[in-house]
Order: C-alpha cells, then structure tokens, then sequence
C-alpha cells in the first residue's frame, strides 16, 4: 500500500482580506441563527422598547383649570388706593370709551384721575417694571367689525405681575384674569355695546331718508329731543367660563422620565448580548476559533453589525409606535431624526456593555452587570433632566461626554424644547416644532413664547447634530477598547499581551521573516543533557538542535511540527540562565524543560504524562495559546508566536473542553467550520473518501461499520425524520453540502442527530462533534487534547477510525491518559514527566526498551499475599520484579530470560494451588511502560 505524501512546501496561507470576508459571512450567519432559536428573546428585544415608549406619550400639559375654580365675588371692594388703571393705546377713541364705561361699571364709580394711557403695550411693560406697584391692570379694546349683525369685539387686560414676569395670584392682584377684571370688562363692553353700536343704528335709520316714515326713526327723534324717558330693563348672560393655564401645569416628559425610560427599555438587548459574548468566552469557543484562525476584527464586527440590525428595527418600532399615539413630540420632531437617534441610543448602550463584558469572566455575572448598568444609566438618565448637570452651558467640557448614549438623550432633549405645546400668558400656545433645518442651529436657547421656558433659558453650545454625529465615534471606541481589553486579559485568547503588543508589526503579522531559532545562530551552544533523557530523546535534541544545513538538521527539517528548546516557566521571575528561582514570594514553577521534538508527515505523535507533568502546557504552546518563556516552535516553517495568524490556517484543534454552540444542530457546527475554513464542498468529499480507502487499504479501522453505504442508507437522504426537533426536508443547491455534512457525522457515529440542537446531546455525542470539527479543512497538523474522554468503547473506536482517516499528509498530535488509545493510535509516542520528555519512539521498540519480558497477574486472598513471595517467586523465579499490588491483586513483571523450565513449573505451582484465586500471563502493555518510566518508586511484598 502507498500514498501521496503532501508537498514538503507550506500551504500558501491565504490573504487577510479573503479570510476576513469570509469569516464575516459565516459569523453572522451564525450569529443571526443563534438569535432567532430564541423567538421569545428577540420579540422581548425588539417590542419591549416599544411598548415603554408610550410612557413618554402623555400630554405636556394637564386638564385644564376653569374659571369656576374661584368663587363669584361683587364687582366692588377693590381697593384702588396708590394705584392707576392704564389702557393703551390712549389716543384710541373706542379705548376711551370702554374705559368711561370700565369706571361706570365700578361700584363706586371711579374716577377718571386712575386712568392711565400710554401709547403701546411695551410702553406699559417698561412702566410697570420701573413702577412694579403701581399699576393694578391694563386694558387695551379693539372693535375689529363696527356692524351690529357681525360685531367683533376684541379687547385685553393684563395684570401688573404679568409685565414683571410673575406668575398672576388671584389673592394678591385686583384685576386678575381671568376672574375680577373679566367680569368688569364684560360689563363695560356691554355697556358700550347698547350705547354705542345700537344708538349708531338708530341714528343711521333715522338719517336714511327713505326710511323716515318707519317708527324707528320717529323713535330716535324721540329719544334724541329729551322728550321721552325710556323705563327699560337691560340683561346679558355672562360671558362663558374659559380655560386657562400656567407653568405649574407644563410639563416636558422628555427632561421629566425620558431617561429613565429609555434606559429600562435596554434590558433585555444588554442581557442578550452580554450573555452570548461572555458565555462564549467562559466555554473558551473564542478561545478555540482563535487557534484555528478567527480574527478579532470579524469577530467583534459581526456582532457589531448584529447588534446594530437589531437597534435599526428597535428604533424604526419605536417611532412608529410614538407616531401612532399621536403625540405632541413625535408629531412635531422629524421621524428620521428620531428613528435615527433611537438606534444610536441603543447602539451605544450595547457599546458600552459590550466594553464592561470584557472584564467578566463568569455568565453568572452577567445578570450583575446589566443591573449595575441599567442602575447607572437610570441615575443618568434621571439626572439628565437638569441637563446642567450632564452638559455644561455654552458647550464647557464635561466627563459625560465620554459616554454616547448621554449624547442620543441630549438629543431628543433638545428636540422636545420646541415639539411641546406650552402656556403662555395663561394660554395654549402651539409649539414652534422642531425641524430639519434646527439640526444644525438649534442649541436649546430659545425665550418662554417659543419653548414655554423662563428667559434665561439654558444653551447647551452644541446643535443636536454635533450630538448625533459624535455618538457613532465613541461606540466606535468603545468597541476598539472591548478588543483592546480582550487581548490584556488571557480569558478571551488563552495568552495575556502586553499592553504595547497590538501596536507592533509582530502582532500585525507584518514581519515576513520573523527571527530564526537561537540554534540557527552562529556560536549557539546546545543545552546540556539532561539525566531524565534517554537515548531517543537525546538523539532527537541532537537533531534538532543542530546547525541549519547539517546533515542531522536535514533529516528533520521537513516536519510539519519542529520545537526548538522548550521552556514555560510559571511565578517568579525568568532570566536565561534559569537562576531565578523564586520571586515576589512566589516559587518558580518550570513547567517544559528544554523541549526539542520533531513530529514528522503521516504520523500521529502519542504524548503521555501524568497530571501536571506539562502535556497541555505543551499543546497551549504549540497552538498559539500561550507564549513560550524561551525557545522556539515552527509549523511548517512559520513561528507560532510571530506568525500565529497564518499558522492558525494550518492547524486544526480539538481541545479538552466542547467548543459548541447550544442553540446550533451538528449538521450547523459541521457547516459553519467548513466555511469558516473555507473548505470547497466537492472537494473535501472527495478528499474524505480517498482517505478512508486508504485507510482500508491500510486495515487500521477499527469500527465495523465503516462503509460509504450511509450515502444511500441514511435516514436523511429516505426523508424519514429521527429526532426530536420537527424535520424540514431541505433540498440544498448543492448536493455535495448534504453529503460532505454526512460523511463527516456518519465518521464519529452521529448521523442519527443530524438536526438535534447540541444542548439535547449526550457528553459523549458532543465530544464525537468536537472532535469531527477539528478534523474539517486542509489542516497540516492537528492538535488533540484527551480526545476521548467520556466516550463508550464503540464510540471510541469509531472516533479512532475518523482520527486514522485524517492522519495521511498531516502529523496529528494526541495527549491522552488512555493507554490503549495511544497504543491503537499512535506511531510514535513521547511520554513527558515533571516537564522533561523522559522517551520518544514507537510503541513497539519502547516495549522492548522499558518491557520485562512478560506480565503475570495473581489475585489470592490479602492474608495469602506473602506466600506468594515465599512459595512462587522466591523459588521459581526470583528475578520477577513487582509491579503493581491492590489488596490481593498483584501484577509481576517476568524478565524473558525467565523462560523456560523454571517459568513452566511456576505456572504448574500456579494453577495446582487452592488458595491463588485467578491467574494469568501476558504481554507488556503500554500502560506499564507508562508506570515505569515515569514512577521511580520501588514495590515490595
């Protein structure tokens, strides 16, 4: 049998601008799948905002008050001592006139000495503010239509307080209105009415000689001679009670609760998304797409678009809904503007918290989180409604404006000042409305007969423009901080940077020819042996290690995988020579000790070790998780710590944790890796096939059933539903995707679960999926953390046919703590002890070297254990060595030079005796070539 070993040259990695467009496409696919498997959520994100909106709704200014409110008093009793009535304008003869009747209609009559004219109301203004106790009110009467049968009459009173911008009180002023002086003008205008409008009609009936025969005109002549007294009885019915308002029933809902409730209207967007982002990063799924190529910039930019798709639709809702309920400020405020400020606002919430969720850990967290920052916001909010506070006057710098979502409320603050009806002079006065044009003009500085304001309003300095445009800049920022944080803390990447470090060209990837290895250097010294070492790994650091060019070097300088002088420290402190041991209180942990180990093509590379020996130390290293503290580790060819970005396209991982999304199936995990990998459907088919003939040719699968007939036989491809979610047969427009996403899960035994979301998946189905992930694209090497924990012995075989599958042109590298696994698996196997590589070769030769010829397993009653050092060994053999006792179980290790007559009458003695419960003998297994090499203890009976 043979096969096609790759190019010793590296995959040609592909450009930044094609990955990133790429890994944009699948993120938000996958991002928006992810949102719609929660309809409840996303209908809460999208209404919630909505609904609350309508709190904001609510008229500027209340019921109206009545004049019946205040009781009926007599039209006398005031006291007009010191004061003066004035009226304008004084050279009006009808202003001259109602006045005579104003001062007839006084009980007592007043005299003309309290009249007071002036020529215009500003002069009245100007007087009452230099004299604010003298006037007691001030008339001005209009007749706008002199005809009897379409009298207009239009007249005015002020009180004094009214030109000293006070609020009038019916307790204190004479003529307050609408109460004492309407009653008084009421009656003067009726007055006037009977003795000016009715007599000019009968003066002009009488002076119509056409009409000089009628009664009317007899009657006027009558009148006018003095001849006849008139004994009539004259009533009117009151004027009507009328509305009237003042500034303490207005009020703004915008600066009163506008705040508060937009900041309660985020909840369930924040929760949404702070939940998925740290959820991603405490199950380490950012962790694991960073080893395999996933960018900081796709990553944070989808959600960011998601994000804001979502604000669009929750600010389009929201305008709406604020249209449809008709109110004063959504129908006198532009609806782009608002559409436009209500997404930036949400937006801008979601910024900052996306920030905030950098520093969490914990998803338990999250709920703490969005508490504290609904709490702020609310308070801000709150605040805001003395927008003083938030933004100084005159546009004065304040820390405030760092935070965008103040900026959207400013916004809307300042669009309310003139999008409320308001009172003015006791009135209704219709809002100036806030246009377009305003944008770029309008600061909040407008007097109270525009904005229903005192007149020293407030001017914040800056239009409502300024504010909508330096919203989307610091989201911006807050979103640049997030990754910034990201990349300080290990949670996020595995590796914590240095501050400086997404600042230099290295972290860029922009040295083409990064530094080679210490040992490609002129007068590099090799690093002494180590006693731990044996021959093989002494060889193999030889090798390594030795000049770029040399014969030894040559021989290895094709592997996929080639570590240079390995070393990771933990605690203290680290200096080239190793002398530091301890520092700052805390001793140094040397976690890999002068690590040097090639992994060749075609081969799956067992590493053993017992707990805390340094295997995932190791594994973190070379996928890029964490930085070494010195040496050197290649991968065809390119530096994991200079060159992660294009490294990370070459490599797969299957790490010790599940790296699945819950609310996605298998058949979505196994699609979203491929073309996050940019795998080429029809393609990778073939390529599977072709590995799995080759597989067979070889005879190393172990399941079964390992066939192609699942492209004709399976449940999916009859059309049959299997699972618990409701199948939607899909017809793809490829058909190589359905097959391609088959074969794959048809590999790890999980085409029965093909439309299972993974949270209804066993612990061991989810491991088949993470590790049929990390086999999906044309990686050269291929990292697997403990693979199979928590599998069944079916399973498990089945996995270790899709692991054999891919190891042809690739080196796979493999840590377990199962022996059998790695003996089945591996073609060459290292175990590592206390962070030195104790071995390093294949199974079969490590047997020989570290083997004692045969096992031979005793099981007797604790009480009988010495009598089997006595009666058996002793005589029979006394070279056999313990190798491991539990209770009455012992397992002795028979050197081969044992065999023979002495070894064939031991297991007659054996077998012949009673009181020795079982027995049996076998090989070395790897297991036992585990225990001694890395145990150094000496057993006894």
């Amino acid at each position: 049998m043979s096969f096609t070993v790759a190019s010793n040259r590296p995959r040609s990695v592909e450009r930044h601008c094609t990955v990133f467009g790429r890994q944009m496409r699948v993120l938000l696919v996958k991002n928006f799948l992810v949102l719609v498997r929660h309809p409840a959520i996303l209908v809460f994100i999208l209404l919630y905002p909505a609904l609350l909106i309508l709190f904001l709704s609510s008229a500027s200014v209340k019921k109206p008050l009545l004049t019946e409110k205040y009781p009926t008093i007599p039209l006398y009793g005031f006291s007009m001592v010191g004061k003066k009535i004035g009226y304008y304008p004084k050279n009006s003869r009808n202003v001259a006139s109602l006045m005579e009747y104003l001062l007839m209609s006084h009980e007592p009559p007043l005299s003309n000495d309290v009249l007071l004219g002036f020529d215009s109301e500003d002069e009245i203004a100007a007087y009452s503010v230099a004299n604010p106790e003298s006037l007691a009110a001030a008339f001005s009467f209009e007749v706008l239509s002199p005809v009897y049968n379409n009298l207009s009459i239009q007249y005015y009173w002020r009180v004094n307080r009214y030109y000293t911008f006070g609020d009038p009180d019916p307790n204190v002023d004479l003529y307050y209105d609408p109460f004492r002086a309407e009653r008084l003008a009421q009656l003067a205008i009726m007055r006037y009415i009977l003795n000016t409008t009715f007599s000019s009609k009968l003066k002009e009936i009488a002076d119509d000689s056409a009409l000089s025969t009628n009664p009317l005109s007899k009657a006027y002549n009558l009148v006018q001679s003095n001849r006849v007294r008139i004994n009539n009885t004259i009533t009117y019915k009151r004027f009507p009670d009328f509305e009237w308002y003042s500034s303490t029933n207005f009020t703004n809902p915008i600066l009163d609760r506008g705040g508060m409730i937009l900041s309660i209207s985020s909840l369930f967007l924040l929760y949404y998304f702070c939940y998925q982002i740290v959820s991603e990063k405490e199950a380490k799924l950012r962790q694991s797409l960073h080893t395999i190529g996933m960018l900081d910039s796709t990553y944070y930019l989808s959600h960011a678009v998601v994000g804001f798709t979502i604000c669009i639709c929750i600010g389009l809702l929201t305008s709406i809904v604020g249209m449809l309920s008709f109110s004063e400020y959504w129908l006198n405020t532009p609806f782009l503007v608002n559409w436009y400020t209500l997404t930036m606002y949400h937006f801008s919430i979601l910024s900052v918290s996306i920030f905030l969720s950098s520093f969490i850990f914990k998803a338990q967290s999250v709920a703490f989180l969005v508490f504290i920052i609904i709490l702020v916001v609310t308070f801000l909010g709150l605040t805001q409604s003395s927008p003083q506070i938030i933004f100084p006057e005159n546009g004065a710098f304040s820390i405030f404006f760092l935070i965008p979502f103040l900026h959207s409320v400013q916004s809307i603050m300042l669009m309310s000042l003139r999008a409320y009806t308001f009172p003015y002079n006791q009135l209704l006065n219709a809002p100036a409305k806030f246009t377009v044009a305003d944008l770029v003009s309008f600061t909040g500085l407008c007097d109270r007969s525009v904005c229903g304001q005192q007149a020293a309003a407030y001017d914040s300095g800056h239009t409502v423009l300024f504010h909508m445009l330096i919203t989307p800049v610091l989201c911006l920022c807050y979103w640049v901080l997030a990754a910034y944080v990201d990349l300080l803390l290990p949670s996020a990447h595995g590796s914590r940077l240095k501050p400086w470090a997404p600042f230099t060209l290295e972290f860029w990837g922009c040295l083409a020819t990064p530094a080679p290895p210490d040992s490609h250097r002129p007068n590099y010294k090799m690093p002494p042996v180590r006693p731990e070492w044996d021959e093989d790994v002494i060889a193999e650091q030889s090798a390594v290690l030795s000049p770029l060019g040399s014969s030894q070097y040559m021989k290895i300088s094709n592997a996929p995988v080639i570590i240079y002088d390995l070393n990771v420290m933990y605690g203290g402190c680290y200096k080239r020579d190793n002398s530091c041991a301890t520092a700052c209180g805390r001793p140094l942990k040397h976690a890999v000790k002068n690590l040097s180990l090639s992994i060749p093509r075609n081969t799956i590379y067992g590493l053993l070790g017992p707990n805390g020996a340094g295997k995932s130390t190791t594994l973190s290293v070379l996928t890029g998780t964490l930085k070494p503290t010195s040496g050197y580790v290649t991968i065809e060819g390119y530096s994991i710590v200079h060159q992660r970005q294009k490294v990370s396209q070459l490599i797969g991982y299957a790490p010790q944790f599940d790296i699945l999304w819950p609310d996605l199936t298998p058949a979505e995990h196994i699609k979203f890796f491929c073309n996050m990998r940019g795998v080429n459907y029809a393609e990778d088919l073939e390529d599977l096939e072709r590995r799995m003939k080759l597989a067979e040719e070889e005879g190393v699968l172990y399941a079964a059933s390992a066939s192609t007939v699942y492209l004709n036989d399976s449940p999916k491809k009859k059309g049959l539903c299997t699972t618990k979610v409701q199948c939607k047969p899909r017809r793809p427009a490829d058909p190589s995707i359905a097959d391609l996403v088959m074969f794959r899960l048809q590999t790890v035994g999980l085409q029965e679960s093909v439309d299972f979301q993974v949270r209804s998946l066993s612990g061991g189905m989810k491991r088949r999926l993470t590790v049929a992930l990390s086999l999906i694209g044309n990686s050269h090497v291929i990292f697997m953390d403990e693979a199979s924990t928590g599998l069944d012995p079916i399973s498990k075989r089945k996995m270790w046919d899709a692991i054999q599958m891919a190891k042809y042109e690739r080196s796979i590298v493999l840590t377990t703590h199962s022996m059998e696994e790695c003996e089945a698996l591996s073609n060459k196997v290292g175990i590592i002890s206390d962070g030195c590589l104790r071995c390093n070769n294949a199974p079969r030769k490590l047997k020989k070297r570290y083997g004692i010829g045969y096992r031979l397993d005793i099981e007797v009653h604790a009480t009988d254990v010495l009598r089997v050092r006595d009666e058996i060994i002793n005589v029979y053999c006394p070279t056999a060595v313990l190798v491991s006792r539990a209770g009455g179980a012992l397992t002795l290790a028979v050197p081969k030079g044992s065999l023979g007559k002495g070894l064939e009458d031991m297991l007659t003695k054996i077998s012949s005796e009673a009181w020795i419960l079982t027995w049996s003998i076998r090989q070395t297994t790897m297991e036992e070539i585990f225990l001694t090499v890395t145990n150094t203890d000496t057993l006894s009976l």
